[in-house]
């Protein structure tokens, strides 16, 4: 709109004179301006004319050149001649010639803030300060006049939203390298609890012949031998789980043990692996051989010797015999031995854990640390 306007207007101005007149005046200077800022007169020869003019006219031609280069973007070059303006000794002839000096020094400043603003825009972007970056862009652009530097400062946003989308993509990857990472530390921990849960179930099938021997020490060394082996949580638990088993066995046994001491039991109502018929009381026992009082005298036999079920049938019958004289906690434990053995025997007490909790509900943890349920 301006450049279409300004080309009639320069060319009225300067009448389609090229010739510059010989003596400089207020009203004739239009002339040789207008065909400086056409472009009909070079730069190089409208400074050697202006160096033949008068101080006030001469000064005014050199706040043109500068403000020429503005406009053109030739920004070193505007701002030398709009500082040298600056600088200029005034004329009390023509003083309108330096009413500009503002106007010169404003358009100097500006130019000067160039390097600086930019500088800051890269030391923003550099820190990653992305949105601090583009809000100065976007108020040094709604400030500034000058076409070149808005170029500049376009080209410095592109920069910095391809560096925002880089930055975005480079944390997308990270994230998804994270989550990967992360899956990955979780399967392999998982693979790694499976394979220590199994390790420990693995035992299980291995103490049948312990078990059918009632030797429950030999069975909780085979679990002791993990000890301090495991490394994770889910292994932990299940060979403690195991070990608390192997814990109520031994207990059951040893318990056993006081109780014929106590209470000496029928030996008849009880059978052997073999079907040979048992005599006498069971009186005492150690943690390998039951002793029978006889009517002439004593008789040992193994505890191998012994069905399950009869063994099963001792902890029943001693879990009544003394309901009269124990605590109900003590009691509850021969329920929840009772319960271990029918578990590892494959028997059946199915209503020991039940009675376990009425005499004693406290107990309930347990009966968790081996059956996994309260």
């Amino acid at each position: 709109g301006r450049a279409a306007e300004a080309g009639p207007s320069l060319e009225r101005a300067s009448g389609g004179v090229t010739k510059l007149p010989e003596k400089i005046t207020p009203t004739n200077l239009v002339s040789p301006l207008a065909q400086f800022l056409k472009g009909d007169l070079s730069p190089a020869d409208f400074a050697a004319a202006r160096a033949k003019w008068p101080a006030w006219a001469a000064a005014f031609g050199q706040f043109l050149t500068g403000l020429k280069h503005y406009n053109a973007g030739e920004l070193t070059e505007a701002r030398t001649a709009l500082a040298d303006y600056t600088k200029l000794p005034g004329d009390t002839t023509n003083r309108w010639a330096y009413a500009f000096r503002d106007l010169a020094d404003k358009l100097t400043k500006e130019i000067d803030a160039i390097p600086a603003t930019l500088a800051e825009i890269q030391k923003l972007k550099d820190e990653g300060k992305f949105p601090a970056a583009l809000k100065l862009i976007s108020d040094t652009q709604k400030k500034t006049r000058i076409a070149s530097f808005k170029t500049q400062l376009a080209q410095r946003e592109a920069e910095i939203q391809a560096a925002i989308k880089t930055a975005a993509q480079a944390v997308d990857t990270a994230q998804q390298a994270e989550l990967a990472r992360q899956r990955a530390a979780e399967e392999q921990a998982r693979a790694k609890a499976e394979a220590e849960v199994q390790q420990v179930n693995a035992i299980e099938p291995t103490l049948m012949p312990a078990l059918a021997g009632y030797d429950f020490r030999a069975a909780a060394g085979k679990y002791d031998a993990l000890t301090g082996k495991l490394e994770t949580a889910a292994g932990k638990a299940a060979l403690e789980r195991a070990r608390a088993g192997m814990r109520w066995l031994q207990e059951f046994k040893v318990q056993l043990q006081a109780d014929f001491a106590a209470k000496p039991f029928d030996a008849t109502k009880l059978a052997t692996r073999s079907k040979a018929p048992l005599t006498g009381k069971l009186a005492r026992a150690n943690d390998t051989t039951l002793t029978l009082t006889l009517e002439y005298g004593d008789t040992q036999i193994k505890w191998a010797d012994l069905t399950p079920a009869s063994v099963l049938k001792l902890g029943e019958f001693y879990a009544q015999a003394f309901t009269a004289t124990e605590k109900p906690a003590s009691l509850a434990r021969r329920q929840i031995a009772l319960a271990v053995f029918a578990k590892y025997l494959n028997l059946s007490a199915p209503a020991a854990l039940d009675q376990a909790r009425k005499l004693d509900p406290a107990i309930a943890t347990e009966i968790e640390a081996v059956f996994g349920q309260k």
